[in-house]
């Protein structure tokens, strides 16, 4: 029981809320934001080449999905979905800030795409959410030529 709270614990720690504040990477103040966990220190992206991402996933960021900049949810957690030590991360923020991105692109780019078997398992709460995951997937569809596939259960 002490080992659940301390997980627990050791989680919300790493916390991002972002549902109060609204600000743009627009504000100067917002734009570099920097994230301690343990040692390791993160700076928030401004740009997507910022990342430790492959070309063809910044190709796919940009000319299929057409984005211009990272998100301010999507500034703050990159870098620590994307550079090691992997850690958990919880991370809050509105609807249609790019929280789908940020894990979908931090699924992509530990994906080997020279390696044919299945490399990332993404488990969905709704048929709505695992919908959109798949969407954003089809990038590693496009990008790396890789198979995408949705289960989903109900009636």
């Amino acid at each position: 029981m002490a080992d659940q709270h301390a997980d627990v614990d050791q989680l919300a720690s790493l916390a991002l809320n972002d549902s109060c504040n609204v600000n743009d990477l627009n504000d100067p103040d917002d734009s570099i934001i920097q994230t301690v966990t343990g040692d390791t220190v993160y700076t928030s992206a401004v740009r997507f080449e910022d990342l430790d991402v492959s070309p063809e996933l910044l190709r796919g960021l940009y000319v299929e999905m057409r984005f211009e900049r990272p998100s301010k949810i999507q500034s703050q957690t990159l870098p620590m979905i994307l550079t090691p030590p992997y850690k958990s991360l919880v991370a809050q923020a509105r609807n249609g800030s790019g929280k789908t991105t940020c894990f979908v692109l931090g699924m992509l780019s530990r994906v080997d795409p020279k390696l044919g078997a299945p490399q990332a398992l993404c488990i969905c709460p709704t048929r709505e959410l695992a919908i959109q995951v798949v969407n954003y997937s089809c990038l590693g569809n496009r990008v790396y030529d890789m198979k995408v596939i949705c289960f989903s259960g109900g009636a």
